[in-house]
């Protein structure tokens, strides 16, 4: 069924193909976004806010006008998309994502995917009728329409593990790092995408609090899932970074708050994308060009 690979089945299940699960589909959503940046900033509503923050961040990271450099990219379940929506070049990406994610290979021809030790790639529901209309009006990136979800106590702790040597092949000890932080950013599908549709809906999935971990040391504590689906940066502790460098393995690490809890309807927090950042410690302030 096309479903499997690009939406969800339809409400009398029977499967479809919809523009908007084409790479054309960002269409709609740049169109958006330009039209949102008519708007001052006062006047634009909270979700073409947040939209245009992801745009125009991107953006200039793109054109080497941000403090930050991408290190890493990718949208799980899309490992083409490129983080800036419309563009057809391969995201950033020196480590594959099949050695990022369990089982940290590539799988075999027959191999069964779906399996007992490692998050689902699920595809927004879009029999439901809020997510089928924010597709269609341009609320959702190709980049969010898939992420990486735990619908099981045994997996419901999961990890990523990045080798340092394609990250950050200049960098042999901290010193190598001139004070630079290391920074993770990633969107979190929020309570607006977490839903399902059809007879699903009625069960209302709910995100469950989520901390992040890197190489032993917190990131960030329990989070409750966003109202609305966004990305959010946060710096890695110098001890996370210094233990990384010096076992070769940035090993970042996601934990619910009832593990024992965790079911296809209490979940922890989707992750939809994730970018790891070098950002200098100095530095002027970033201007637009655009």
């Amino acid at each position: 069924q096309l479903s499997i690979g690009y939406g969800s089945q339809h409400r009398q299940r029977g499967a479809y193909f919809d523009l908007v699960w084409a790479p054309l589909g960002d269409v709609i959503y740049l169109n958006r976004i330009f039209t949102a940046l008519q708007l001052p900033p006062l006047d634009r509503r909270v979700i073409d806010k947040v939209l245009v923050e992801r745009f125009l961040t991107t953006v200039l990271e793109h054109i080497g006008e941000s403090k930050q450099k991408v290190l890493w990219y990718a949208s799980f379940g899309d490992s083409e998309a490129s983080d800036l929506p419309g563009r057809l070049t391969k995201p950033t990406q020196p480590i594959p994502v099949s050695r990022v994610i369990a089982p940290y290979r590539e799988y075999e021809l027959g191999e069964d995917a779906v399996v007992y030790d490692r998050c689902l790639t699920e595809f927004l529901d879009c029999s439901n009728d809020e997510i089928y209309r924010d597709l269609h009006n341009g609320k959702i990136p190709r980049c969010w329409r898939s992420q990486l979800t735990s619908i099981w106590p045994r997996t419901a702790k999961h990890h990523m593990q990045f080798e340092v040597s394609k990250l950050l092949p200049d960098v042999k000890n901290m010193d190598d790092l001139n004070g630079d932080e290391i920074c993770v950013r990633l969107t979190y599908l929020g309570d607006d995408l977490n839903k399902h549709g059809g007879d699903w809906e009625e069960l209302n999935r709910k995100g469950m609090p989520t901390r992040m971990i890197a190489n032993g040391c917190q990131v960030h504590s329990y989070l409750d899932p966003p109202e609305i689906s966004r990305m959010q940066t946060y710096s890695l502790p110098y001890p996370a970074i210094r233990n990384a460098i010096e076992s070769g393995m940035l090993i970042l690490e996601w934990e619910p708050i009832l593990r024992e809890k965790v079911t296809y309807i209490s979940v922890p927090l989707p992750i939809a994308e994730l970018w790891i950042l070098r950002s200098p410690s100095k530095g002027d302030s970033t201007k637009s060009k655009l």
